[in-house]
């Protein structure tokens, strides 16, 4: 009886596992047709790069998974980032980093960030980093359909679309500010792993700071408001002003803050004045800086604007607002800066307080200058009208004879003819500084180099105005450049 009920077993399983063989091989079929012919989510190996970083000064150290590091020298090769490590900015470093779908992300000095995943599912990329200390500055280049997260100590910010937003870490100190379009930041509790409180939406112009005793009250049930005003402390410092011209193509990624036309027409320069503020001694007997251009107090109705006037002849360094003078030479007694609403991101509308000192040849710092001045532009909207028709004649374009073209020269010299009468000439809404009225000719450098270059459609609008404040008519030309290993020389075609 007990073999006959073996062999009843032994027959049923003989029938069972064929049955269950060809399930699973059906089933295994189905999932490797999907996985080859649908996109999933495909996570990027460690070893991939995605990522690459350039400083053109200072040095940075690369953070391996495995523990060890190694050194970064200014060099204007490119070096990868993989996905699990580290970044760290040495010293006063700036560091710009370049991610696989077109963001950028700014580290300011003494700053380290981590690259924690890269991974993309149907066309859509999910890149996540850890902001470890220090300030960061992102830029991002995705769409509705790409996400990009920067965590914090106690919280973490996600753009879902193109958007700018700058995280400062401190201790247990997050602070999120938001500089274009919107973002979401949660606070976390670590310990559970889950988001506590609302998702709060950051807007432009607003900022929110998370700290240990936020999330704790958040825990508790508190409702809190952390949403506040961007403060002007932030929008009055280096760091953003050095942010804004790069994100307007205004600052070459080591920190020279350049004008549109030419790379020579301004001198202000973003890094630190000193080196290490140790060795810089404040004195009341260091050199002495004044400023002759205007008086404490007076508004300005235009942009950029020159603050000029003069220093101690002992002099070896001048700064303002954190950014040395470059153009300035020792001995001279007299220094200008350029102030721009646009183009250089340092002159704010209403009060703006410029602070400015020297140094001498034994480090010696003076004494701090704040000098106020009031940008008011809304006071000067009538002096720029366009003129009637016949009165001014619109700009000429030479090059090209002014017909739109498409070219790989990776550097072109606009140029053109202008009514002798007009004395100032736009391009773009940027000043020429260097056209000379009454020429009747002006000259724009569109250099890729400079960012006022940029692959696919580039459209310069040219115009003039008068004494009077007559505005001429607007002249254009398209330009349609396309890269290429061998266009790198000046074209004026």
């Amino acid at each position: 009886m007990y073999s006959r009920e073996r062999r009843i077993r032994k027959k049923k399983l003989s029938f069972v596992l064929p049955l269950l063989i060809a399930a699973l091989v059906v089933v295994g079929a189905i999932f490797l047709l999907r996985w080859i012919f649908q996109p999933g989510t495909q996570p990027t190996p460690n070893n991939q790069p995605v990522a690459s970083f350039f400083l053109s000064s200072g040095k940075a150290r690369v953070l391996l998974p495995s523990g060890t590091s190694y050194s970064v020298e200014a060099d204007p090769t490119p070096t990868s980032l993989n996905v699990g490590e580290g970044l760290e900015s040495i010293g006063d470093t700036r560091i710009e980093v370049t991610l696989q779908d077109g963001s950028i992300v700014r580290l300011d000095g003494n700053s380290a960030l981590k690259l924690d995943t890269y991974q993309t599912s149907n066309n859509k990329k999910q890149i996540a980093l850890s902001l470890d200390r220090g300030a960061a500055w992102v830029k991002t280049a995705g769409s509705s359909l790409d996400f990009l997260t920067v965590k914090g100590k106690n919280s973490q910010i996600t753009a879902k679309q193109s958007a700018v937003f700058a995280i400062n870490r401190e201790s247990d100190t997050d602070t999120y500010r938001g500089i274009q379009n919107t973002v979401e930041v949660r606070v976390f509790d670590q310990t559970a792993d889950k988001t506590v409180g609302e998702v709060y939406n950051l807007g432009l112009g607003q900022q929110i700071e998370v700290t240990g005793e936020t999330v704790a009250a958040l825990k508790s049930g508190n409702t809190m408001q952390l949403l506040n005003l961007l403060d002007e402390s932030f929008r009055s410092s280096a760091w953003y002003k050095y942010n804004t011209a790069r994100d307007n193509n205004d600052t070459p990624v080591n920190g020279s803050t350049t004008n549109n036309s030419s790379v020579e027409e301004n001198q202000n320069e973003s890094t630190n004045p000193g080196g290490d503020e140790s060795v810089i001694e404040t004195t009341s007997d260091g050199p002495t800086v004044k400023v002759t251009s205007f008086t404490a107090g007076d508004t300005v109705t235009t942009s950029p604007i020159t603050l000029r006037g003069t220093v101690s002849k002992d002099a070896v360094k001048v700064v303002v607002d954190d950014y040395i003078l470059q153009k300035y030479v020792p001995g001279s007694g007299t220094w200008y800066y350029i102030a721009s609403a646009t183009s250089g991101g340092n002159l704010f509308k209403g009060k703006n307080i410029f602070k400015m000192y020297a140094i001498d040849g034994n480090g010696k710092k003076g004494p701090v200058l704040e000098f106020p001045l009031t940008y008011n532009p809304n006071a000067n909207t009538s002096t720029a009208t366009t003129s009637s028709t016949g009165s001014l004649k619109a700009p000429g374009i030479s090059t090209n004879s002014g017909k739109s073209y498409a070219t790989s020269e990776a550097k072109i010299d606009l140029k053109g003819t202008i009514d002798s009468s007009v004395q100032k000439v736009f391009v773009n809404g940027y000043q020429l500084q260097k056209y000379t009225p009454g020429s009747g000719t002006w000259l724009y450098y569109a250099y890729e180099e400079y960012g006022t270059l940029k692959a696919g459609n580039n459209t310069f609008s040219v115009y003039g105005v008068d004494a009077g404040g007559k505005k001429t008519p607007t002249a254009s030309i398209t330009i349609t450049y396309t890269k290429s290993s061998t266009g790198s020389g000046t074209t004026t075609p």
